[in-house]
């Protein structure tokens, strides 16, 4: 699987396209509506599952969303920050329960930092990954490294 930003008559999407071992599928719009998608991230799980995140400005800020692709269809978008801040540059991984967690910065009073998240996909519930008092302790922290 492979996904891209497209915009076509200044509609933003997100197209994705399968490759089943020999070829890739006609692409398939994953995302599209209101404002501008950017910076798509996907990863691979187990059973042909597959996750996407990508930046979506429409409500006045930039938020990430996430999107599951499993038996040949994409599920419903997920919202995973608050509208109140803008979010950018998502990050995927996969644990092995099946768990997706996501990276993000976030900027707040003028600094980006970093947030995780976890998606529980038993209960298909979003869960801060650390607590939000360490959290930007977290995030000053590893700019600092960079």
């Amino acid at each position: 699987m492979i996904a891209w930003v497209k915009n076509q008559n200044e509609q933003w999407m997100i197209e994705s396209s399968l490759y089943d071992g020999n070829q890739f599928s006609d692409p398939l719009v994953t995302v599209a509506g209101h404002g501008r998608t950017a910076n798509p991230c996907l990863v691979a799980g187990n059973n042909n599952i597959f996750w996407l995140a990508w930046e979506n400005y429409s409500t006045g800020s930039f938020q990430i969303q996430l999107k599951k692709f499993q038996s040949g269809t994409w599920g419903n978008t997920i919202t995973i920050t608050d509208p109140n801040y803008n979010a950018y540059e998502p990050a995927l991984t996969i644990d092995h329960n099946g768990n997706v967690w996501i990276a993000y910065s976030l900027v707040e009073e003028g600094e980006k930092n970093i947030y995780i998240k976890k998606y529980d996909l038993q209960t298909e519930q979003l869960s801060q990954a650390i607590p939000r008092s360490e959290e930007r302790r977290v995030g000053k922290e590893c700019r600092s490294r960079w």
